[in-house]
């Protein structure tokens, strides 16, 4: 059995439609699915060390550093809402809505949750590299930063509900193909997706590259100084202020 994936849903579109396009048999599209279970079960197995540790410690329940602990929260999120869907005897299957062009109430809810995650975890992302910027280029204190922090988390909740309540108030749920979670509609030629996802992680990507150029031209420049030339202006010690940046570093360069 041949899927071609253009214009979904429509009931038994795959008996009826000539046109080209992506086109998946039924074995590729279950080979999919479980590799994305897969990835979604590893994933959230190597997170929720990471996650405790960042709980347990103060110092990472502390500005700025919970801001990289709330990213970790959300992620774990993320693959927790993919991992409640897989333990759901009703959830609806791609081929099922491939089929149908129904979904399950549960589907519904689920395409939400997945989405409000997924960009918490896009502009936590971003905050965390303005947040080093402003520390490692601009110079700027914890503390002047820290004043700031409730406008930070306005900032990141409201553009994730706007992100959420907005394409689905339009549209709908469905399956996703190669991964196990229902997501927001390719309807209209993936319009919801495009304009309220796809297109903000662009520009996330795009302001957090230009950060990180920043950043690390400024670590190399303070490369070879001795450690009491590696502050910031404040009250933070040179090896606060240099074991933030090592990890966030890191961070932000894997993700």
């Amino acid at each position: 059995m041949e899927f071609d994936m253009t214009n979904l849903p429509v009931k038994n579109h795959h008996r009826n439609n000539s046109h080209g396009g992506f086109v998946f048999t039924e074995q590729q599209v279950l080979e999919l699915d479980e590799i994305g279970k897969v990835v979604t079960i590893a994933s959230t197995i190597l997170m929720v060390p990471l996650v405790f540790v960042n709980l347990w410690r103060q110092d990472r329940r502390q500005y700025p550093s919970r801001a990289t602990t709330m990213y970790m929260l959300c992620v774990l999120g993320l693959h927790m809402t993919v991992l409640v869907g897989l333990l759901d005897a009703d959830r609806t299957t791609f081929l099922e809505f491939y089929e149908t062009g129904l979904v399950s109430k549960f589907c519904l809810v689920q395409g939400i949750v997945y989405q409000f995650f997924a960009c918490c975890t896009l502009w936590l992302w971003l905050l965390i590299c303005g947040i080093l910027h402003a520390v490692i280029v601009k110079g700027t204190s914890f503390y002047d930063l820290e004043k700031l922090e409730w406008y930070h988390h306005a900032t990141w909740l409201g553009l994730s509900t706007a992100q959420t309540v907005i394409p689905f108030y339009m549209s709908s749920s469905e399956p996703q193909i190669g991964v196990p979670v229902c997501w927001m509609s390719s309807r209209n030629h993936y319009f919801q997706k495009f304009y309220f996802f796809l297109l903000e992680m662009g520009l996330a990507l795009s302001i957090g590259l230009i950060f990180m150029c920043g950043i690390i031209k400024k670590l190399c420049l303070l490369r070879g100084q001795t450690s009491n030339n590696r502050t910031t202006r404040g009250n933070s010690s040179g090896n606060d202020v240099l074991d933030y940046i090592a990890r966030h570093v890191l961070f932000i360069i894997f993700f």
